[in-house]
Order: C-alpha cells, then sequence, then structure tokens
C-alpha cells in the first residue's frame, strides 16, 4: 500500500522533483489575470504547446498552490482556474487535494483526494468519487485507509504528460456537470476516443501501479497510432480501444497489458476475450516486449495477435502496422 508523505523535507523534495517533471514542458510566459471564486489577481502562467495545458505554481503560507487549465490564455485575459493539485507544507492536511505518496521500492507518486472547488453547485468530491475515471489506489493516509485518485509517478518520464491528461480529465469532469448543450451533444453514430471514459472508478488490484499509470497513455498513443493509419478509434468498456473503419463498423480490438507478466496478459487476453468476437474482427494484445514463450501457441489458438510497444521519449510506438 502507498504511504502519504508527511515529513516536511520529503515533501518539499518531492513538490522540487513535480516542478522538475513540468518545467521541460512549459515554453512560454503569459501574463493573465488569473481568477477563482470571490477574487482574481494578476499572474504570469506558463504555457506547454506540448501538452496544451497552462500552470501557475507559487508556495503559500499553508500549502505548494498549483493550478492548471487547458487552452493558449490571450495575453491580460481573465482566466479562470479549472483545475487545482496543492500540497500541504507537512504533516496530512485532507482539506488539500494533493498528496504525494511512496510505494515499497521507493517511487513516489502524485495523488489527488477529489477535492475539486470552483463554486459551482454539483461540482466536489461526491462528483469526482462518482465520476473520475482513471488509476485508483488505497493509501495510508496518516494512519487512515483512503482511496485516492493517482494522477503519475515522478519517477516516470512520462510524468508531464500524466499531469495533462489528469488536468483534461477534470476539466471534462467539470463540464459533464453542467446542463448540456445541445450544440455540443455528439450524434448517436459518432465513435471516438474518450480519454476521459478511460480508467476505472475505484482502487484495483494492480502488479505495478507506475504501470497502472502509463496505460491511459499507451492507449492514447495507440488511438493515435490508428488514426494515421486511418482508422477511427474509440474505446468502450469491453476493450481497452477499437479499430473503426470508415463505415463506423469495429475491424479490430485491443488490450494494453502493462507488463509481460503472466499476471498482467491473462487480465488482457481476458478483457479482449470477454469483450466479444466475431469473425472480421482481429484481436491484438498489445505489450511491452516480446510474447513468452509458454503464450505463443495459446495466443494463436485464441487468434490474438501481438503489438509490441516500446518507449520512445516520452510515448510510446507501436512496432509494424496496425492491421
Amino acid at each position: 500500500m502507498l504511504k502519504i508523505l508527511t515529513d516536511e523535507a520529503a515533501i518539499r523534495g518531492s513538490y522540487r522533483r513535480f516542478i522538475r517533471g513540468l518545467r521541460p514542458s512549459l515554453d512560454e510566459r503569459i501574463p493573465v489575470e488569473l481568477s477563482h471564486p470571490g477574487a482574481s489577481f494578476r499572474a504570469r502562467i506558463a504555457w506547454s504547446s506540448r501538452l496544451g495545458i497552462w500552470a501557475y505554481t507559487k508556495k503559500t503560507a499553508g500549502k505548494y498552490w498549483n493550478a492548471f487549465g487547458v487552452g493558449r490564455p490571450r495575453a491580460k485575459a481573465s482566466v479562470p482556474m479549472t483545475c487545482e493539485v496543492n500540497f500541504p507544507l507537512q504533516g496530512i492536511d485532507r482539506r488539500i487535494g494533493g498528496a504525494f505518496a511512496k510505494d515499497g521500492s521507493g517511487r513516489i507518486f502524485v495523488l489527488h483526494r477529489g477535492k475539486l472547488g470552483g463554486g459551482r453547485r454539483g461540482v466536489g468530491k461526491s462528483l469526482f468519487e462518482e465520476r473520475y475515471r482513471g488509476t485508483w489506489a488505497f493509501a495510508d493516509d496518516g494512519g487512515v485507509e483512503t482511496a485516492a485518485a493517482v494522477i503519475g509517478c515522478l519517477n516516470s518520464p512520462s510524468f508531464a504528460r500524466q499531469m495533462a491528461q489528469f488536468v483534461r480529465k477534470v476539466v471534462r469532469l467539470k463540464e459533464s456537470a453542467a446542463p448540456p448543450d445541445p450544440q455540443l451533444e455528439l450524434g448517436l453514430g459518432e465513435v471516438r476516443f474518450r480519454e476521459e471514459e478511460y480508467g476505472g472508478k475505484e482502487p484495483a488490484c494492480e502488479t505495478d501501479l507506475a504501470a497502472a499509470c502509463e496505460r491511459s497513455l499507451v492507449v492514447r498513443d495507440l488511438a493515435d497510432a490508428l488514426k494515421k493509419q486511418g482508422y477511427g478509434a474509440a474505446n468502450d468498456d469491453r476493450w481497452d480501444l477499437s479499430a473503426v473503419d470508415g463505415r463506423g463498423e469495429i475491424r479490430a480490438a485491443f488490450a494494453v497489458a502493462d507488463t509481460a507478466s503472466p499476471a498482467d496478459i491473462q487480465a488482457a487476453v481476458g478483457r479482449l476475450v470477454l469483450g466479444g468476437t466475431g469473425s472480421a474482427l482481429r484481436l491484438h494484445l498489445a505489450l511491452p516486449a516480446g510474447v513468452p514463450a509458454e503464450y505463443e501457441e495459446r495466443l494463436r489458438l485464441l487468434n490474438i495477435e501481438v503489438l509490441v510497444c516500446r518507449r520512445q521519449g516520452d510515448r510510446t510506438v507501436f512496432d509494424g502496422r496496425i492491421q
């Protein structure tokens, strides 16, 4: 189980790593009027053209304050803070949404308790707990076992992307609490990859929590790869991803195994097979390494093709053309 950090020096060191993980992706400073319920002030936010988010960070008297939003703001415009991930300077403070936690291997994870804020009716911790989909874990929260969303792992080269994905998910979560706009609603026949709909709603038994944090980014990169090859990409509760042809028919289904361990392979194969099969449906297992010898024949008998994926910087690339 994760253990939330309480020592002042440990939190300070983790926060420095948090900032270092974001800084290389922030490429422009923009002066704005930063607003939140009841107040506004002038600030210079840091914009990331690669991630599509902006950030404002500051140490205050009681916390490390970190505000985020999506889209590049205009200079001197009034900009609302749509997502905050704040950390206490020391100890346990459950009024603050963010926390750092360590696993048994010494890796540091960024957690969120679900306190959204924003001053809008219906937007708060209950909404987060009911609708947020991602990676969840139990943590020792000062002697209390607490379920929290895992934003990402500070040890990962993909941490900035993990943070950006969390920000986008929170933005869409807040939008879902607003009355629907008929002009923005999807048509019944429209199929697409919904990043905010990927992941679990409660803690699961993960063999590798850091790998679980990477999974949604692997799926997103796979969706991008499918689009480059002329397919549409969609996700639902059956498979991690499916490839859709120009007629809107599902041509292939994909499941991502976090590692090449027997437990992860079996879980991914189970998702593929239980999701449903068809004569024209091709099943793909995405693995971060080659297939262990003991599984080659079993996968062949199940007509499951292996798609080898590998890390390239903070992204995942896939060997060969996806059929």
